[in-house]
This record gives C-alpha cells, sequence and structure tokens, in this order.
C-alpha cells in the first residue's frame, strides 16, 4: 500500500486520535459478503410443477390420408354466386347502394380579397347568437333545388368537379341519399361567398338555407 498523508491544521485539534483511527478504518480493506445458496421456490423435479393449465391441449381430428385441421371459425357471410354464362363474370348478389359520400375541396392559393367578406346582415346574425366567424356551419341543397332538369345526383357530380377546380377553401360535402339532401360545410366568414359560387355553379332553383348546430335557420340565400 502506498503511503498516505493526512493534512491537519497546525494546532492539531484534540480529536486528532479519533482522526487517526477513522483514517485507518476507511484504509482497510472492505469486507466481501458470500453470497447464499439459491433455493428454489418451486418443488424438486421429481414432483409435479405448480402451474398446470387448466384444459387439456387442442386435438387436430384427421380425415383421410392427410392431417387437416379442423376450421370452425364462423362464416363471413353468405357466398358471392358468379355468373360465368357470359363474357364475364358478374356476381349474382348486387352492391348495396351507398347512402353517404364524402368530397374534401383543395387547398388553392391566389385568393381575392373580398371573397370572405361578410354582409352586415350575417355580421349581425352572428353578434346575436354568439357565433365565431370561424366556426362550421352548412348550406342544405334540397332535392326541390335541383329542379325539374336534373336530379341530385347529377347535383352531387358537378359539386364534386366544382369542389376540385374552384377556390371554395375548406370545405367539405355530402350526399345524404336517405334525406335527399347535399350538405356543403364552410366556415362562417365564408359562407356568403360559398352560398353564392354553390347558386351560380349548380344552377339551384329557390333558396338554399345555411344553420348550425344551434340555429337551424341562421341564413337564407
Amino acid at each position: 500500500m502506498e503511503d498516505v498523508f493526512l493534512y491537519c491544521r497546525v494546532r492539531p485539534p484534540a480529536g486528532l486520535a479519533s482522526l487517526l483511527r477513522t483514517t485507518q478504518n476507511l484504509l482497510e480493506p472492505f469486507p466481501c459478503r458470500t453470497a447464499p445458496v439459491f433455493t428454489p421456490w418451486f418443488p424438486s423435479e421429481h414432483h409435479q410443477p405448480p402451474l398446470r393449465p387448466a384444459r387439456p391441449p387442442p386435438t387436430i381430428t384427421c380425415t383421410g390420408g392427410g392431417a387437416e385441421p379442423e376450421d370452425k371459425t364462423p362464416p363471413l357471410g353468405p357466398p358471392a354466386i358468379f355468373n360465368c354464362t357470359g363474357e364475364g363474370a358478374e356476381p349474382a348478389l348486387p352492391d348495396p347502394p351507398l347512402t353517404r359520400s364524402w368530397m374534401v375541396s383543395l387547398q388553392r392559393r391566389g385568393r381575392s380579397h373580398g371573397e370572405h367578406a361578410m354582409s352586415k346582415r350575417l355580421q349581425n346574425s352572428l353578434s346575436v347568437h354568439k357565433l365565431h366567424p370561424l366556426q362550421r356551419a352548412r348550406w342544405v341543397i334540397h332535392q326541390e333545388n335541383c329542379g325539374s332538369r336534373t336530379d341530385l345526383e347529377q347535383v352531387w357530380r358537378v359539386l364534386c368537379r366544382t369542389l376540385q377546380t374552384a377556390p371554395l377553401p375548406s370545405c367539405t360535402a355530402t350526399i345524404q341519399r336517405d334525406r335527399a339532401e347535399v350538405w356543403v360545410f364552410c366556415d362562417l366568414q365564408r359562407a356568403e361567398h360559398v352560398g353564392r359560387h354553390l347558386k351560380g355553379a349548380l344552377q339551384l332553383d329557390g333558396s338554399i338555407r345555411l344553420s348550425v348546430r344551434t340555429v337551424p335557420d341562421l341564413l337564407s340565400m
């Protein structure tokens, strides 16, 4: 062991002997304790293990020459029957009609400055009903708005093309076929611009209604 130097004051304190004894104890080798022998908690190998499954393992039934597991999975539904008498195979069961479809407008730049301006009438309505300009609202298009020249499905197809090409920011649309209605969602501050564009692009008859959840008839156009 190398020499150890213990530095203290010029005048040694009264407990110098205790300080030397403590230093000597710190320099002694650290005692090592022998670890106890590991004793497993489970019984020896001559006994049964403590954890046993409550049920026996599954069995695989064999039919014929090969072993094939029995499939007990319930069928997903009635199988479709195909008619192969013609040129192509067509399912005999017709697909169920879609009751709802969605369309989302594309975000485009270069908007004009006056397209989002709200009229005094709409501003007063927002103030009375305590509505935020960025709250979502919906224009409701009924079958009566389509007129006698077209139907709701044709209006929906034109609307889908319009949302892909026209500058209608943050708009989403859905067709409710069970209600015979088309809903066009937009922000309240853009509602009048969207309504005017819908009336012109879709050539709608009559008036369409703007509504929110708390006010079913906020504005008509």
